[in-house]
C-alpha cells in the first residue's frame, strides 16, 4: 500500500512539473514556426525526460526535427543553409562555459537562433530589461555576439500567458553589450517589437579597416583628383563605405596597405587578407577578388564591381592578311567580266572578218592578238594606236567595250581604296594571338602575373611563355606605355578597360579608334567588401550593401568613374583620308616586279632566237 501511494505521488508530481513546462513549449513552438526553423537542439537543459518528449512530439508535429546533443559537436558535423536553433538552460551547469565554447567556435551568427532560459526570471524584482541586460553580461560578458547573432532570453511575465523575448549583441568586440525587447510571445501568438532596427544603430563606435593603395606617388587622399589609373576601385569602393558608415551609423579607423594579399605558401597570406585573418582589422575599405584560396581565411559581402580586363589590339590590315586585289569581285562577278570581255574580243573579230569579206577595197585589219591586246587596254583604261576599222558597228562596239570597262574599272578602283584601308578580323582567339607575329605585354597589377601563371589554359600557357616571359620584367608595363605600343606597332596588351578607355578616348583620333579587336584571355573574379572569418557584420553589411545597389548608388559611382568604351566614327573626323604604306601597296608592287622579270625573261627569249635565227642565215650565205 504505501509503494503504490508514492507512485501516485510521483506521478502526481511529474504531472505538475509537465504543467509548468507546458506553456513554455507552446511558446518555443509558436516561435519556431514564425522564425521558419526546421531544426531544434535541446544543446543544454535539465528538464525532465517527458518535458523533452513533449518537446519532440510538439515540434513534431510542425515538421521540425529535434536532436539532444551538444551544440559544438551538433554544428561541426554538417552545414546547412536553413535556419536552426538551439535550446539552452542557463540554470544547468557550466552553462557558462558552454556558452563561452559557443563563442570560440563563431556560432553566434545569422543562421542559429540561442534561446536562453532562466529559472530566476520567475522571482525577480527587477525590471525585465534590467534583469535580461543583468544575464547577458553574466553569461556573454565577453562573447563574439555581433549585429549578426540570434541570441534570445525568454523571460516569463506575471501574466503566466506571456513571455518577454529579449536579444542583446554588441556592435563590435570592445564595445559593451546592449539589450533591447525583441517582442512578447504566447501559446498561440507572436509579436515581434520594431526596436529590433537597433541593430543597424551601431552607436558611433569605431571600426578598424584598411583600403589599398598601389601608386602612393599619384595619392593625395580620397577628396582629391587621382591620376593613377592603378586605385580606381579603392576610391570607387571608399564611396561605398562612407555609405555604409552612414547606414550603420559607425566610424573607421582607416590605414593603407599596399597589398591586396597573396597566399605564402604556408597557409598564411599577406597585405590586407592578411590582416583579416589575424583579425587585426574588422573589414576591408576596398574591394577584394572573390578566390577560392582566400574564401578559406576571411568572408566575404557581395560583388561589388565587376572589373574587366582584356587584350587590346588592332587588328592587322585587309592587305596584309588576304589579296585585296582579288576581293572587290565575288567570283560569280569576275567570271561575268572574263565572258563579257571574251565577248567582245569574239565580236570584234567576227565582225572584222565579215567586213573585210563583203568590203570592196581591202584594208589592213588587226588580227586575233591585236584584238585581245585592244580590249586589255580598254580594262587597263588605255588607248590603242592601231586602227580598227571605218565600219560603224566596228566603232559602236570598241565605244561599248571603252564605256564597259570606265564602269568596271570605277567600281573596282573604289573598292580597292576602301579595302586597302580597312582592317580584317583575322585574330579572333588566344591561338591567334600565339600564332601571329604580334608582340604582347600586360599592364602592371598585382593579379595579372598570378593569373598567368596559374591559368590552366594551353593557349593561354603558350602565350605568355612564348611572347612574354622572354621579355622579363619589360613585359609587364604601365597602361599608356602599353596603349602607346598599340597605337604604334603591331602589338596586343592585356589591360584593365577602364584604364585603356580612357586613354583612348583622351589620346587618340577619331579614325585611329576603328579596327581596335578585345579578347579576354581571363575571366576576373568579382570585387567584394572583405570580413574576418565568420565575422558578426557580414550579414548586416551585406543588407545595407544590396540596399546601395537596388537605390542606384552603384551604378551611379560606376559611371563617375569608368569611361564608356569609345567608339569608331562617333563625329566626323573618322571619315578623314587614311594615308596607307608600302604594306597595303605590296601586292600591287610585286605584281609589277613579276611583270618586269617576266619582261625580261621573254626579251631574253627573243634576243636567243634572233641570234640564233642570223647564225643559220649566215651560214647559208656562206654556203
Amino acid at each position: 500500500m504505501g509503494k503504490f501511494v508514492i507512485f501516485v505521488l510521483f506521478i502526481v508530481f511529474k504531472t505538475a512539473i509537465s504543467a509548468d513546462y507546458n506553456e513554455m513549449l507552446n511558446v518555443l513552438k509558436t516561435f519556431f514556426v514564425r522564425r521558419h526553423v526546421q531544426t531544434v537542439t535541446a544543446a543544454k537543459t535539465c528538464w525532465p525526460f517527458d518535458v523533452n518528449k513533449k518537446l519532440l512530439d510538439d515540434l513534431s508535429s510542425a515538421d521540425i526535427s529535434v536532436s539532444f546533443s551538444p551544440p559544438t559537436q551538433q554544428t561541426q558535423n554538417y552545414s546547412t543553409w536553413y535556419r536552426c536553433a538551439f535550446i539552452i538552460d542557463l540554470s544547468c551547469g557550466n552553462s557558462t562555459e558552454t556558452l563561452l565554447q559557443i563563442s570560440n567556435d563563431r556560432l553566434f551568427n545569422t543562421q542559429n537562433d540561442w534561446i536562453l532560459f532562466d529559472e530566476g526570471s520567475l522571482a525577480n524584482e527587477m525590471s525585465s530589461a534590467q534583469f535580461a541586460l543583468r544575464t547577458f553580461q553574466i553569461y556573454l560578458a565577453n562573447a563574439y555576439v555581433l549585429p549578426d547573432a540570434g541570441v534570445f532570453l525568454f523571460l516569463e511575465t506575471y501574466n503566466s500567458d506571456i513571455w518577454e523575448i529579449w536579444s542583446g549583441f554588441r556592435a563590435s568586440k570592445l564595445d559593451t553589450i546592449r539589450v533591447f525587447e525583441y517582442g512578447t510571445a504566447s501559446s498561440n501568438r507572436l509579436t515581434i517589437s520594431e526596436l529590433h532596427d537597433e541593430r543597424r544603430n551601431f552607436r558611433g563606435i569605431t571600426l578598424k579597416s584598411t583600403t589599398v593603395i598601389i601608386d602612393r606617388d599619384h595619392f593625395f587622399g580620397f577628396d582629391k583628383k587621382i591620376s593613377s589609373d592603378l586605385d580606381v576601385f579603392a576610391h570607387m569602393h571608399y564611396e561605398m563605405i562612407v555609405t555604409l558608415t552612414n547606414q550603420l551609423n559607425f566610424k573607421i579607423n582607416l590605414t593603407i596597405d599596399n597589398d591586396y594579399g597573396w597566399s605564402l605558401g604556408n597557409g598564411s597570406f599577406g597585405g590586407v587578407t592578411g590582416l583579416l585573418q589575424r583579425e587585426a582589422i574588422d573589414f576591408s575599405a576596398t574591394g577584394v577578388f572573390i578566390r577560392p584560396d582566400r574564401m578559406s581565411v576571411i568572408d566575404f559581402t557581395v560583388g561589388t564591381i565587376a572589373l574587366r580586363t582584356t587584350a587590346i589590339f588592332r587588328q592587322p590590315s585587309l592587305s596584309s592578311v588576304h589579296n585585296i586585289l582579288l576581293l572587290p569581285f565575288t567570283f560569280d562577278v569576275w567570271l561575268g567580266i572574263c565572258a563579257t570581255l571574251c565577248a567582245f574580243v569574239l565580236t570584234l573579230v567576227f565582225l572584222m572578218r565579215v567586213n573585210n569579206y563583203f568590203a570592196e577595197k581591202k584594208y589592213a585589219t588587226l588580227n586575233i592578238p591585236e584584238i585581245v591586246t585592244l580590249v586589255h587596254g580598254a580594262i587597263c583604261q588605255q588607248g590603242s594606236n592601231n586602227s580598227t576599222s571605218t565600219s560603224g558597228s566596228i566603232r559602236v562596239v570598241v565605244f561599248v567595250l571603252f564605256f564597259t570597262s570606265l564602269f568596271i574599272y570605277t567600281s573596282y578602283s573604289a573598292s580597292i581604296a576602301a579595302l586597302v584601308q580597312s582592317n580584317s578580323n583575322s585574330i579572333k582567339s588566344i591561338k591567334n594571338i600565339a600564332e601571329s607575329p604580334m608582340t604582347f605585354s600586360a599592364q602592371i597589377s598585382q593579379y595579372g602575373k598570378h593569373y598567368f601563371e596559374e591559368t590552366e589554359d594551353s593557349e593561354l600557357r603558350k602565350l605568355y611563355k612564348t611572347k612574354m616571359v622572354p621579355s622579363g620584367n619589360k613585359s609587364f608595363v604601365r597602361a599608356a606605355e602599353g596603349i602607346e605600343r598599340i597605337r604604334t606597332e603591331f602589338h596586343g596588351f592585356q589591360v584593365e578597360v577602364m584604364s585603356a578607355y580612357k586613354i583612348i578616348s583622351k589620346e587618340w583620333r577619331e579614325e585611329e579608334k576603328c579596327g581596335l579587336g578585345e579578347i579576354q584571355l581571363f575571366k576576373i573574379p568579382l570585387l567584394s567588401i572583405a570580413l574576418v572569418k565568420k565575422s558578426g557584420h557580414k550579414d548586416i553589411f551585406k543588407q545595407k550593401l544590396i540596399q546601395q545597389m537596388e537605390v542606384g548608388l552603384n551604378k551611379r559611382i560606376s559611371s563617375q568613374w569608368l569611361p564608356p568604351k569609345p567608339s569608331c566614327g562617333s563625329s566626323g573626323r573618322a571619315k578623314q583620308y587614311v594615308s596607307v604604306s608600302v604594306k597595303e601597296t605590296y601586292l600591287t608592287v610585286a605584281i609589277f616586279g613579276f611583270g618586269v622579270c617576266i619582261s625580261l625573261l621573254i626579251f631574253i627569249l627573243e634576243v636567243l632566237q634572233h641570234a640564233w635565227t642570223n647564225r643559220g642565215s649566215k651560214k647559208n650565205l656562206w654556203k
